[in-house]
């Protein structure tokens, strides 16, 4: 079964054709309004309407606009504008040019201005909005030297425009980022964030590891036997003590455990 609703729209009164369920509108004449009838003759009597959305407002498009600037200093980021904006000076343009950011507050408020481009004259406003980004917040505590897994840790998102995740922008490691070969560099607390101040990558090479040095001096080599001073990455430089004499030599970690002196 079908129900006819009469609406009235101005001065006209028109009729929705809607099933039970809310699903499907359709137009009727107005004589059949809160009539009831059989599926077989609703479907000769009604015509289906097109129902549209209203255009957006400027205020609308204004704030799509700042929402849009906003994304490009924070990338990656979800923005969304808080309530209304506010105008300090002047107010919204009827023909606004290119936004320009003037500043932030610790609240997530933003300063801006705006101007038109016909009169060039300058409005100033501003609005509350949030940067939501997502990162990586531990399900447990992450001690220092701890391989950094990804089952330590879940996707969440943050607002770094205010709050406590606001000092940690620009430092976040976002869900998707290889962890491969990281270690804790400092402990992270449960639920804490994941940044890239606190995880180091793991070292080729750790300090007291036993390495093959390979002393080169006038085209002539000689290998001998030293520890590592210092952890170190392939091709990166370290100190090591070679030999019996244990003399401080610094080289290039070549391979895993191969270090190569220039005298």
């Amino acid at each position: 079964m079908f129900l006819l609703k009469s609406l009235k729209n101005s001065s006209v009164l028109a009729a929705l054709l809607v099933t039970t369920s809310g699903t499907l509108v359709y137009a009727a004449t107005a004589d059949e309004a809160e009539d009831t009838y059989d599926d077989e003759v609703v479907e000769k009597r009604a015509v289906p309407i097109v129902m549209t959305q209203p255009a957006p407002s400027s205020a609308q498009r204004f704030s799509s606009v700042l929402r849009t600037e906003l994304g490009g200093k924070y990338p990656g980021a979800r923005i969304e504008i808080s309530g209304d904006v506010h105008w300090t000076s002047g107010g919204l343009p009827t023909d606004p040019g290119p936004v320009s950011l003037r500043g932030e507050t610790a609240r997530g408020e933003v300063m801006f201005a705006v101007s038109s481009l016909t009169t060039h004259h300058e409005s100033l406003g501003w609005a509350t909005y949030a940067a939501w980004m997502p990162t990586l917040v531990a399900t447990r505590r992450v001690r220092i030297g701890e391989k950094i897994e990804p089952a330590s840790f879940v996707s969440q998102e943050v607002n770094v425009a205010s709050g406590p995740a606001r000092d940690y922008r620009g430092i976040l490691i976002a869900p998707g980022a290889s962890l491969n070969r990281l270690e804790a560099r400092q402990t992270v607390l449960e639920g804490g964030f994941l940044t890239t101040t606190a995880v180091i990558k793991v070292p080729d090479v750790r300090r007291g590891d036993a390495v093959r040095v390979n002393l080169i001096s006038n085209g002539l080599s000689l290998v001998t036997q030293g520890l590592a001073e210092e952890p170190a990455y392939l091709d990166g430089q370290i100190r090591v003590k070679a030999g019996r004499t244990k003399r401080e030599l610094v080289g290039k970690l070549i391979n895993a455990s191969t270090v190569e002196v220039k005298l």
